[in-house]
């Protein structure tokens, strides 16, 4: 009866029957030949150049970093922890060692963002003296994007500033990016402009965290009417917790969004756009032309409270030339300029 009823939803929406077979053969690819995927091995070496120069006495806030798709918390933040330890010792930081790797880390982001809460509060509770004045969060690459959206979705959250590092906060589209998605074998039967199909279906959206991201500008009607992850946080559905989300965002100190222009074309190495790391994107129905983030509806109907915190002087956006999408977490020069001075702001 079960298997009946999903067919029977999912065929409703325009699916054939081997539609919906070719649809779970993509899933059981995503969660089972994800190992052949993982990403990490990019950083078998790190930067390890030191930041002297640089140390500053009193220990900052504690930090909780949470890493990227595809990656795990030491291989992302060992050297941004030593970087931090370095300028203010005795700050306490705590990478995320969570839904790390593949295919643990692309679970669902709402599943994500569940367990981290739950993670965040046990750890805060049990050291009432380390978080008597709250905590920063660090967070790259999808990982910026599950932390914006932690923030709306924990009303107890303690959190003084926010720093996205190219996450993609308004999703991503396009044929670099689907070429990274395209190396599982079922996703070959589609084109970066059919994916959406699969991509907003509500099994898709329960099961796969590149489909909570894919934003695709020629079907934006369908990215809202299909009670989309994106569309919900990003305010634009009529869901009765929008007011609960905006207040917890709007009760951050201070959001700071960083992300790479890159040399060329819209992909940084990681996401694409490079500019939804800022909240800008493409244009509805064309997939050249991009809007900055103040001429997006999030922005100018102030959906979730972006306009809020900037109007208030607690917001921060920065697009920097040339930073590739890894750079953010292996790079002390990109660090030490670009990151550490808002983690040492109060």
């Amino acid at each position: 009866m079960a298997w009946r009823l999903q067919t029977k939803l999912l065929c409703g929406g325009g699916f054939t029957f081997g539609a919906v077979l070719l649809l779970i053969a993509t899933l059981w690819d995503f969660r089972c030949a994800l190992p052949a995927l993982a990403g990490n091995e990019r950083r078998l070496t790190h930067d390890n150049k030191t930041s002297t120069g640089v140390v500053t006495d009193g220990s900052l806030m504690p930090i909780f970093m949470m890493h990227g798709i595809n990656d795990n918390a030491k291989s992302e933040f060992t050297n941004m922890a030593s970087w931090i330890q370095e300028a203010h010792p005795g700050t306490a930081t705590y990478p995320i060692a969570m839904y790390e790797n593949s295919p643990d880390s692309w679970a669902p982001l709402q599943v994500q963002l569940e367990q981290i809460a739950r993670y965040i509060r046990k750890e805060v509770s049990s050291k009432p003296d380390t978080f008597s004045k709250g905590y920063n969060l660090v967070c790259h690459s999808q990982g910026g994007l599950l932390c914006r959206t932690l923030v709306q979705y924990m009303n107890d959250h303690k959190v003084h500033t926010l720093v996205s590092l190219a996450g993609p906060q308004m999703g991503a589209y396009g044929p670099a990016f689907f070429d990274f998605l395209k190396k599982l074998p079922a996703v070959r039967s589609f084109t970066f402009e059919s994916v959406y199909k699969i991509a907003y279906t509500a099994l898709a959206q329960k099961t796969l965290s590149p489909a909570n991201m894919w934003n695709d500008p020629m079907h934006h009607d369908a990215l809202l009417s299909s009670a989309t992850f994106l569309a919900l946080y990003n305010g634009l559905t009529s869901d009765s917790g929008n007011a609960s989300r905006k207040s917890n965002f709007a009760r951050l100190q201070r959001a700071v969004f960083l992300t790479g222009i890159p040399q060329e074309g819209d992909y940084d190495g990681g996401i694409e756009p490079a500019c939804s790391g800022i909240f800008g994107y493409f244009r509805d129905g064309s997939r050249t032309q991009t809007l900055p983030m103040k001429s997006q509806e999030i922005y100018t109907a102030d959906t979730f409270g972006l306009r809020t915190l900037d109007e208030a002087g607690r917001l921060v956006t920065e697009a920097v030339p040339g930073v590739g999408h890894h750079a953010w977490v292996d790079n002390v020069d990109v660090f030490r300029k670009y990151i550490l001075p808002h983690l040492e702001k109060l």
